[in-house]
């Protein structure tokens, strides 16, 4: 993918507001030539952003996982293979946090409003009851009524229904029992096993209870963001709530109990760490996992000891399968699902078929042969040398691999030297494949806190580096990072894409953006970055941009909708068409001149589109991409250019473009 133009600087805010462009897309059909028919396939990584995990009720070899942008996952097997169960899901809208599994088999999933499904997945249909929205979303159904579910809906309250989730009536308010109680956000919800009249209500300042099914309710521990409460099943007076710590109220962390079904509270022993979720054993009176942002810890004495078991970092979710051999289930922030069947002394990942890897980032190795790489939302760097049969995680010496990886590149003419940025603050260099990486982050002196572009590598010059800044200026490197230096653009614009021309390095081309049109626009260098001029009218800017390979005046550039061309260096733009789609990357076909590849998402997403008349017309390219899924980066493969690979939220697809018509 040339430049840095993959509209990062967008996406990363405005990536849950994709929206499927239907119609936009279908006039656009009706202009241009006959899709191609070749399809789109999946190549993995098989792993994901799991935030929550269900284990269905009588079927502990059923469970369900959810990952907020690629939907719901099934496995029968107990994790052996995976498979999607969203059908019906608007997922560019649903942004899924939770899904819980009643014990008539009634599926609830929640997030932006709640998803019902009465056939194991296989469907699902939207109710309207609950107006609001995130942070998030969690079931409890009644055991004894399986008709009868309550819901933590964030700043809706907590809500019942008595249908299966077919309609709802409000049981607290988001307000609190009593009007002096602080606005607070619900976001936990359990019944106390054998007791299905006594309720706890866990928010982002306190737990709640009420011991008459919700019609009144008691604060009954303060302090404590609640993330989670479970019961011990030798007795289901014995409660534990994990807190969060962090939120809008002073919490602590760790882990809480109470030894009375909930009416009083003390803290374990864990109290330094924010829960974000917890499990217990079947059979093992007071033993109780607790995930958290460092590990899963695990007491066997109710609390007053616990011990972090080894094999997992962060972990967002936790459940457990009750076998004769209990298995446990850990659902990871980027990694996906691991699982355990010695009590967690020891992991081992189970994600075939898990296709939900966000692949923020694709640059493909300069010798080709199927050898990619991947930045990701949460996993860190993976990399493939077989065309995606198999996968390796390259995260070691990445500061915090928790975080998104926004731009990615491989040096041309060292194929071994890779250069990342996380998190638009760090620059991270390797020089082994991405085995091992470095901190190259330019200083703090320079003025460049936030990177919005990059990096973008010299294609003569694999220790001349560039990325775009916030207030008009590029850093640059030419050491591979170990110094930087800042060159002034334009003050006051946000650097957003950067392009070296392949042929004639020395020319760069940069664009600039504003909340106005004044301080906005394109901007070209002749000396390799070091000095700019303005290559484009007052207000016109891109945010993803490509040059010929062979030709340093021809360029094509997009904000948005439209693609934009200049032939004369950027003295003049035309606008070439009028794609009516979020253009998210650009790429240009190294053997067919006049070829451009266009990868959509916000704010439409309507896949990977080709011209054949260098932007003039457009046409869908391939078949077989998720429907309504953004594409985030497009690349060719070097020793095989008629293959294409597609970064999207699910992973990364392969194509075979078919050859132009005679």
């Amino acid at each position: 993918m040339p430049g840095c133009g993959d509209g990062r600087c967008r996406r990363a805010a405005r990536l849950r507001s994709w929206t499927s462009g239907a119609a936009g897309a279908a006039a656009l059909l009706l202009a241009t030539p006959a899709a191609a028919a070749s399809a789109w396939t999946p190549i993995g990584p098989e792993a994901g952003a799991i935030s929550a995990l269900a284990v269905a009720p009588g079927a502990p070899r059923t469970l369900y996982a959810v990952s907020s942008l690629s939907g719901v996952f099934k496995t029968t097997d107990g994790g052996d293979s995976w498979a999607p169960a969203d059908q019906g899901i608007d997922l560019e809208s649903a942004y899924l946090v939770t899904v819980a599994a009643g014990p008539d088999g009634t599926l609830l999933a929640g997030g932006n409003g709640i998803w019902r499904s009465v056939d194991g997945g296989a469907s699902w249909r939207q109710d309207p009851p609950v107006p609001l929205f995130l942070p998030g979303l969690q079931f409890a159904f009644d055991p004894r009524d399986p008709r009868t579910v309550h819901v933590a809906a964030a700043e809706g309250g907590i809500y019942r229904s008595t249908d299966g989730g077919v309609s709802w009536k409000v049981e607290l308010a988001s307000t609190g029992p009593t009007p002096d109680t602080p606005f607070t956000s619900f976001q936990t919800i359990a019944v106390v096993p054998g007791r299905p009249e006594v309720l706890l209500a866990g928010s982002d300042e306190a737990l709640y209870r009420s011991g008459d099914g919700g019609v009144s309710w008691k604060r009954v521990a303060a302090a404590c963001n609640v993330q989670a409460v479970v019961f011990d099943p030798a007795d289901p007076s014995r409660i534990y709530a994990g807190c969060g710590g962090a939120g809008p109220f002073p919490s602590r962390a760790g882990v809480i109990t109470s030894a009375n079904g909930g009416v009083n509270w003390k803290p374990t022993a864990l109290t330094a760490l924010p829960v974000t979720s917890l499990a217990v054993l079947p059979g093992a009176a007071g033993s109780v996992l607790a995930a958290t942002g460092s590990g899963v810890f695990r007491t066997a004495d109710g609390g007053a000891h616990w011990t972090r078991l080894r094999g997992l970092a962060s972990v967002n979710a936790l459940a457990v399968s009750p076998l004769r051999h209990p298995v446990l289930f850990a659902g990871l922030p980027g990694p996906g699902v691991f699982r355990s069947a010695d009590g967690g002394a020891s992991w081992t990942a189970a994600n075939r078929g898990l296709t939900a890897t966000l692949a923020t980032a694709l640059a493909a190795d300069p010798a080709g042969g199927g050898r990619l790489y991947i930045g990701t939302d949460r996993a860190g760097v993976f990399s493939t040398r077989d065309g995606g049969a198999s996968w390796n995680a390259l995260d070691r010496g990445i500061a915090n691999p928790l975080t998104w990886i926004y731009g990615l590149a491989v040096a041309p003419l060292a194929p071994s030297t890779l250069y990342a940025m996380a998190g638009l603050t760090d620059i991270f260099a390797s020089t082994d494949a991405g085995q091992t990486w470095s901190r190259r982050s330019p200083p703090g002196s320079l003025g460049l806190p936030f990177m919005l572009c990059g990096p973008v590598v010299d294609p003569r010059d694999p220790l001349h580096v560039l990325v775009g800044g916030r207030d008009g200026a590029i850093g640059a490197t030419n050491d591979g990072g170990s110094t930087w230096q800042a060159h002034q653009v334009m003050a006051g614009t946000r650097i957003v894409a950067i392009a070296f021309a392949p042929s004639e390095p020395a020319i760069v081309y940069a664009s600039g953006l504003r909340d106005n049109a004044q301080g906005q626009g394109m901007f070209k260098s002749t000396d390799g970055g070091a000095t700019w001029a303005p290559a484009g009218p007052p207000g016109f800017g891109n945010t993803v941009m490509a040059v010929d390979p062979s030709d340093p005046a021809t360029v094509y550039a997009s904000y948005y909708q439209g693609v934009h061309k200049t032939v004369d260096g950027g003295t003049t733009w035309t606008l070439a068409s009028s794609i009516p789609v979020g253009v998210n990357a650009l790429a240009l076909d190294p053997r067919l001149p006049g070829t451009v590849i266009a990868a959509t998402g916000w704010p439409a997403a309507t896949g990977v589109w080709i011209s054949r008349d260098g932007a003039a017309t457009w046409a869908p390219l391939g078949s077989g991409l998720p429907s309504q899924i953004g594409v985030l980066g497009v690349a060719f493969d070097a020793a095989s250019p008629a293959t294409l690979y597609a970064a999207t939220v699910f992973g990364v697809y392969e194509l075979v473009i078919p050859p132009p018509p005679s």
